[in-house]
């Protein structure tokens, strides 16, 4: 799945594809090394899956992949692994470029990040003196640990193949505060990655409001001469498409699910074993954070694949979730009613594992809305709903 947050790079080192086949032994991997002086490939877009799964960094301490490592940067990840004599060495020193080139901004708002394909030979100790003798500064993180757990990772990112030596360069760039992925297969330059990561700076400038930050009202943002021509500015843009909760109940968006109510909406699909049952569980965790005033809030969960989620299928992963509350709407229909919908909230895609995962919270009385980070802690997701639980309707005006 791909999490529409903040998007990560991936770089993968000692061997190439060729004639659409991996290398296959040491040989073809240092034939492979002449290609690292060709021209790089252009980069295409990319799918991957992010999980929690805890690897060991440097140092030894845990940290896990999707909340500690990625969370909200935009990262450069490599794949490497210390006894490569040939290949690795020559990605690893691309990296130290990218690290010279970005400058501060590696630590704070852009992570570099260097996995070994060989866990079960490379300690945390190890890597820590194979990224001394590359020059690696703080911000640029080496990670290993158990083979299982370093395969999990490895199969998310489209990097497993099974042999350090037979493993693809590529390298992916994104951003993991908007789930967007770049690929590029062969030898990028440091020049190419920086460029890619200068692009995903310049579109969060450019984004729409940070992640906790109050936006406009969504209807007056978007157009503005249609809100003031009616009387009803939600209903306008939200649409009172209809939709099915998971008790079979039909429901018109704004009128039914949204008017009158402070919300919570997610996307999600019943099907999904990565992102969504984490988040839903965290959102579990945080309803029981409001206590009381988890009756004044209605959580919202939207399935980003119609196709297959019947009402039946949201049924049965609410319960699954403990998320059976009166207040609580898990939301299918069919697709054209659920693609306006979508749209309507930027969360539209035409694959399901591909979906947003982040969250919009907002007070239908005092029209403002919030975004906020799917992995943002219960007890912060609660807060930002109680802030709207006491906020005054006359701030609407």
């Amino acid at each position: 799945m791909r999490f529409r947050m903040d998007r990560i790079i991936l770089s993968l080192g000692c061997a190439v594809f060729a004639a659409g086949s991996f290398a296959h032994d040491h040989a073809g991997h240092e034939m492979h090394e002449q290609q690292a002086n060709q021209p790089a490939p252009k980069p295409g877009a990319a799918q991957v899956s992010l999980t929690d799964t805890a690897l060991l960094d440097q140092d030894g301490k845990a940290r896990r992949m999707k909340s500690d490592v990625v969370g909200d940067r935009i990262v450069v990840v490599d794949f490497i692994y210390t006894t490569c004599t040939t290949i690795c060495p020559v990605i690893s020193a691309t990296f130290a470029d990218v690290q010279k080139r970005l400058g501060d901004s590696v630590g704070r708002d852009v992570g570099l990040v260097s996995i070994s394909v060989d866990p079960a030979r490379d300690t945390p100790a190890a890597l820590k003196e194979y990224g001394e003798k590359v020059g690696a500064r703080a911000g640029w993180t080496w990670l290993t640990g158990n083979p299982q757990d370093v395969n999990s990772v490895l199969k998310g990112l489209g990097a497993y193949v099974g042999s350090p030596e037979q493993h693809p360069s590529m390298v992916l760039v994104g951003d993991g505060r908007t789930g967007q992925w770049t690929r590029f297969f062969g030898f990028p330059s440091a020049a190419q990655i920086v460029a890619r990561v200068n692009e995903l700076k310049g579109a969060r400038k450019s984004a729409r409001a940070e992640p906790g930050a109050k936006l406009q009202p969504v209807a007056a943002r978007l157009d503005p001469v249609a809100a003031k021509a009616t009387g009803n500015k939600g209903r306008d843009y939200f649409t009172d498409t209809l939709l099915v909760a998971q008790d079979g109940r039909k429901m018109r968006f704004y009128s039914d699910v949204l008017a009158g109510h402070i919300v919570l909406i997610n996307f999600m699909y019943a099907s999904c074993q990565d992102a969504c049952p984490l988040i839903t569980a965290s959102l579990v965790k945080a309803r029981n954070e409001l206590g009381d005033a988890a009756s004044q809030v209605r959580f919202v969960s939207l399935s980003v694949d119609p196709e297959h989620d019947t009402p039946a299928d949201l049924a049965k992963f609410a319960k699954k979730m403990n998320a059976q509350h009166p207040e609580w709407l898990f939301l299918t229909g069919s697709k054209a009613n659920m693609d306006t919908v979508l749209k309507k909230l930027g969360s539209y895609t035409d694959d399901p594992t591909d979906h947003q995962t982040g969250l919009i919270i907002g007070n239908t009385r005092t029209e403002h809305w919030r975004k906020v980070r799917p992995d943002a802690p219960p007890s912060a997701i609660a807060a930002e709903l109680r802030s709207l639980l006491t906020e005054p309707v006359a701030a609407a005006q």
